[in-house]
């Protein structure tokens, strides 16, 4: 999503409604990969990130609106479908952990990344 924000930003210079989508692009990819390395900071800021059903959301969400967007690339659609996928992995995941007992929570480390 990263990639796609930063390329889509530099294709769409002339046009500002679409370097702002593309900002919007490029942060959600680093939200995402910070919360997907345990980063305590974006963990602390945004911490439904923290459990495996508010990932399953966020993913789920970016997933179908990068589907939305597919109509002008293929890498969109493909990111959009790999997304969904993810969120419902991680939906399934959040619920089979509460039905063994275990917490629906991410391990968050205290005191920074590594």
């Amino acid at each position: 999503m990263v990639i796609s924000g930063v390329l889509g930003g530099i294709a769409s210079l002339l046009t500002p409604w679409h370097l702002i989508g593309n900002f919007y692009w490029a942060l959600f990819g680093l939200v995402t990969a910070g919360a997907e390395m345990g980063n305590a900071t974006v963990l602390k800021h945004i911490q439904f990130l923290s459990t495996y059903n508010g990932k399953a959301v966020f993913y789920f969400y970016l997933g179908s609106a990068m589907l939305e967007r597919g109509h002008d690339s293929m890498f969109s659609f493909v990111t959009g479908v790999f997304m969904m996928v993810n969120g419902l992995l991680n939906g399934f995941i959040g619920c089979s952990r509460k039905r063994d007992g275990r917490p629906d929570v991410v391990d968050v480390p205290q005191g920074g990344a590594p």
